[in-house]
Formats: structure tokens, sequence, C-alpha cells
């Protein structure tokens, strides 16, 4: 980009801590490719004074400080009039705090445990804001001139309005027109106001807008994106609400929306394309693992019962107990090997043709097969599918993963303890998220969290036999549906699986 190319970015950041700032400059140095000047600020005092002096680019902000905070430091740009990108770089905020400060106007936040991603984002943050601020000035410089407004307005593809201070159009569209006839059935026009048509929206989405165009109207741009859905198709809008500013005072707003539907989807099929490249990686992880570990020992076994049979002279009784070892490895052989199959024949089945299966009849026909051991164990099963009964899916997966969970559950019930498994049904967006929930012995997290779904990881051996294979398929179930699987659990508490598809 030409600002990084021809003059170096001036940055601020704002850390309490020096040796913090130090360790993001030098990685800043070493990955970053533009020249640029650092001002470290570590207090109030010392920001206000770098805003007013060091004439800055772009800050960076933790975002929990003695005394001050970066919701802080971002609204005091407001105040001294600057129009720069505000990135956080912290530890300490939640992704819906991060999410509502980018939605507020904070150009994008990096997190200190992955700080790679930073210098590319203060080149990519300058770059989108420079582009940004050019495209503010040249719709400001459209609204002052009438016939170009006009011009612009009669031939663009994009949705063109703008509001008196009573929110009222005073300039609109063909296109705007058009738009407003589809989604709402209304004829609009000059002097209509855009108050109506929020007023026909759900309340969300109405009290949305109306802090839109006042934020607008109090002197703030706003820029965002909102996902549409229309005659059941998924729209991707982009809108600039920017206000007009004459004599240093608001007189409207100019809004201006494109349809960036294309774009999105491209994206989206791009980070999917990532995800299944990501899971093929853990894929090949898992069967290099079986390679190394759970095919080499059997392997290992014969050959070296093998190398003993070779030998002359060896005892009969010796020979003997060499061919039963050699049958207990090439057994174990085999039911690695059988294993494979079943992996690979989870991924090869994802094509099957999918049909609507009902939960309570998957659940019932489950109970039906193991009921002798749900009557020793003393169990109860109790669902609850009002809020969603069925899916449109691959049956057999989903019979599988029920029944993984609940023999799962049954197995590692706590002595003396009446075991009680709870499946609830949820909508989740345009799917449906499943819970299964057991007052089983659980699985301390903190230590075996990261194994809980691998091949082969077992956490009560000395309770119940098995040998580590439900989990791990259920969770490859799961994700050749498409959907994700999570954990929560402590010990002589239970656990609570989360499924959603």
């Amino acid at each position: 980009m030409s600002s990084v190319n021809e003059k170096p970015i001036r940055i601020i950041h704002l850390d309490d801590v020096e040796d913090e700032s130090v360790l993001v400059e030098n990685l800043v140095r070493k990955e970053g490719a533009f020249n640029y000047e650092w001002k470290w600020t570590g207090s109030r005092q010392d920001y206000i004074t770098a805003l007013r002096d060091f004439s800055p680019d772009i800050v960076l902000s933790d975002h929990s400080m003695p005394g001050f905070s970066s919701v802080e430091a971002f609204r005091m740009l407001r105040e001294f009039d600057l129009d720069i990108p505000f990135i956080m770089v912290t530890a300490t905020v939640s992704e819906d705090f991060a999410v509502m400060m980018m939605k507020e106007g904070v150009a994008d936040y990096v997190l200190k445990d992955r700080p790679q991603r930073l210098p590319h984002a203060i080149e990519n943050t300058i770059e989108k804001w420079e582009a940004e601020r050019k495209n503010r000035a040249f719709i400001g410089r459209l609204i002052k001139s009438e016939a170009n407004l006009v011009a612009l307005m009669d031939h663009s593809n994009a949705n063109i309005y703008s509001l008196d201070t009573s929110f009222r159009f005073v300039a609109l569209n063909g296109q705007f027109k058009e738009t407003v006839k589809l989604v709402y059935g209304s004829d609009i026009g000059i002097g209509d106001s855009v108050m109506d048509l929020v007023d026909q929206l759900d309340e969300e989405q109405a009290r949305g807008w109306r802090e839109t165009y006042t934020q607008a109207m109090e002197g703030m741009p706003l820029h965002f994106v909102k996902e549409f859905e229309l005659h059941g198709t998924r729209l991707f809008i982009r809108f600039h609400v920017n206000p007009i500013i004459e004599d240093n005072s608001v007189t409207g707003v100019a809004c201006f929306a494109i349809d960036i539907t294309n774009e999105k989807l491209a994206e989206e099929n791009l980070a999917r394309s990532q995800s299944d490249l990501v899971q093929r990686n853990k894929d090949l992880e898992q069967f290099a693992y079986i390679v190394s570990h759970n095919l080499r020992g059997p392997v290992a076994n014969i050959l070296g019962i093998s190398h003993v049979l070779q030998q002359q002279g060896t005892a009969e009784r010796d020979r003997a107990e060499a061919f039963d070892g050699i049958f207990v490895a090439t057994s174990r052989l085999d039911e690695v090997i059988r294993d494979l199959n079943r992996i690979l024949d989870t991924k090869q089945e994802v094509n099957n043709r999918k049909e609507v299966a009902v939960f309570q009849e998957i659940v019932d026909s489950i109970v039906v097969g193991i009921e002798r051991i749900i009557r020793q164990n003393h169990v109860t099963i109790v669902t609850d599918f009002t809020a969603v009964n069925s899916i449109l899916t691959i049956r057999s997966f989903l019979q599988s993963i029920f029944y993984n969970l609940i023999s799962n559950s049954i197995k590692y019930k706590q002595p003396d303890v009446d075991m009680v498994i709870t499946i609830t049904s949820f909508k989740h967006g345009d799917g449906v998220k499943l819970v299964f929930t057991d007052n089983g012995m659980g699985i301390d997290l903190s230590r075996q969290g990261s194994k809980v779904f691998g091949l082969y990881k077992r956490f009560h051996p000395k309770h119940a036999e098995g040998k580590g294979m439900g989990l791990f398929m259920v969770k490859t179930q799961v994700e050749s549906l498409g959907g994700e699987i999570s954990i929560k659990s402590e010990v002589d508490k239970g656990t609570e699986f989360t499924i959603e598809l």
C-alpha cells in the first residue's frame, strides 16, 4: 500500500507494561513489511499527550489498565477529532466484547497469545481505513455536488439515499426505491420518513437501525455488513452510513448500501475449504498415530516371535507359547485394521442419501437393543425433543452417535448411584443443537481435555472395558455431517456433550 511504502506509519501502543510494548514492537519490526515510528504510552495522560503531539496513524491498545480501558481510549479519538483506526491487542476480553467494540468502530483485535497476526492486521487495517476515508470523501463531494449526486444515483446499482435531521428522505435513487418495493411492498418518495420502514422490522432489528441513524446524526460514520434472507436466498449487504457535515454541523445522513453476496459466499467457501484442509491434516495425524503405535507393536511382536521359531533347538513348549503369541499379535493386528476400515467407511459414507431421522425413534430403538444393560444398571433416560424432533441427515450416523454416547454414559456410571441420562434438543440457527448430560464419573478436563476425542484414549481403564474408539467415532461422524461437538465435565458430577448440526 502506498502509505506504508512512502512514509512511516506512526503507531501509538497503549499498554501499562512497557516490556509488553517492547515485545509487540519487536514482533512488528521482525514480521512487518512496512516502515513505522513507535510511541509507547503507559497511562491516560501519556496517551492524551501522544494523541495531541505525535499525530498517530493508528492506535494499538491493551484493554484493561489501572484506571483506564480500551473503551475510553477508543472514544478519545472522537474527542480529538482523529479519524484513525484502533486495534485492541489484549488477552483480557471475551469474543462477545470484542465483536461489540468492532461494531462500535474498533478496526480489529489481536490476542496476545497469538500475536503473529498483528503485523498483517496493522497493514491491512491501514489499507482499508485509507480506502474507506477516500470513499467517504468521495461520497461527501458527491453529496455537495447535486449534479454529480444525481448522475451517480441514477446510474448506480447500489442503494443510495440521504436523510434530513428529521430522518426524512431528501434524495434516493431508483435502485433503492425498487429494493424497498421488493422487501416492504411500499412505494417511497422524497419527504417520507425512513422510520416508517424501520417500524415494520422486528423489535431487535428496528432498535439497531434507530441506533444507527441516531449515531450517524450525532456525527459518527458507520460501516457494517448485514445478512438478510429474501425468498429463501441469503443476501449480504455492506452499508456506509455517513453524517453530512456543513459548517461544522450535521445537516443529514448519506446512506450507501451495496450487495456483496458473491464476495461473502466466496469467503465462506474459502474458509470451508481451509477447514476441510485442517480436518484432513488431523485425519492424517490420526492415521500416522495408528501406523506408528498400533500397527508397529503387533508387527514387532510377530517378527520377534518368528525369530525365536527360526532358532534351532527351541523346545516344543517354547514353540507352543510362540505360536500362541503369534495368534494374539495377529488378532491385535486384525483389530487395528478393522478399526481403520471403520474410519474409512465413515469418511466414504458421507455422500449417502439423507433421510428424516426422528430423535425419539432413535432413542427407543437403542433402548430396546440394550434393555437388559439399562435394567441391570438402573439407568433412566429422559428425553425432551419438543423444540426440534427430527433432522434431515444420514440416519445410520446419527444412530451410531446416540448409541455411543448413551452406552458410554452407562459404562462410566458412578458405583451405587442410579444413572440418569438426559437428551434435549434446541433450535440452533438453521440447524439443531443436541445436549446429552449424565451424572456419571466425569472426566478431569484440566488434565485430559485435549485427549477426550482422541483415538484409543481411555480415562477410566480400571472401571470398564473398552479400547477408546467410541468418542473418536462420535466426533468423526459428527464432523462428517458438517457439525461440531464439545464437552463439559467434572469428576464425580457428570458429563455434558453438546452437538451442533
